[in-house]
């Protein structure tokens, strides 16, 4: 029998909003650069200084070394990043964004925040500020790493 609990609604709403955006953000992407929304979540965390190298990324995201690889060898070929060894450690590659990939990065996101402007438009902007401080609160406890 299903839990009818104010927590269980919480659970149930926000994986069905959070797989909703996913999913809308997956065929943006998709459509409009070509790229998935794992790829740009990766350019993003390149972007924002936070995943410099293939082991970080690797880490951030749960990934095999060989799966962050392939994402980085399609980036690369699409010119969005460059990846070079570091000069003080052989085992490591520096990852850095290209000037298409800084732009691209920009206008995903300005794509994506757009397009969700519509998921949140329908809370005013007391409802709006209440919510981002629940989710950031949330974020802050249970998330080793976020991006800001």
């Amino acid at each position: 029998m299903p839990n009818n609990s104010p927590v269980s609604d919480i659970n149930r709403n926000l994986h069905r909003l959070v797989f909703t955006m996913d999913k809308m953000a997956e065929d943006l992407l998709h459509k409009r650069f070509g790229l998935t929304f794992s790829q740009f979540r990766m350019l993003m965390g390149v972007e924002k200084g936070k995943l410099s190298c293939q082991a970080h990324i690797a880490q951030f995201f749960g990934l095999t070394p060989a799966a962050v690889s392939r994402q980085i060898d399609i980036l690369a070929e699409k010119k969005l990043i460059t990846a070079r060894t570091n000069s003080k450690n052989r085992r490591e590659h520096v990852i850095r964004l290209t000037v298409k990939g800084k732009h691209w990065t920009t206008e995903a996101i300005e794509l994506l925040e757009n397009q969700f402007n519509q998921f949140f438009n329908i809370l005013n902007k007391n409802e709006q500020k209440s919510f981002a401080e629940n989710i950031q609160k949330l974020t802050n406890k249970f998330c080793n790493t976020p991006l800001q």
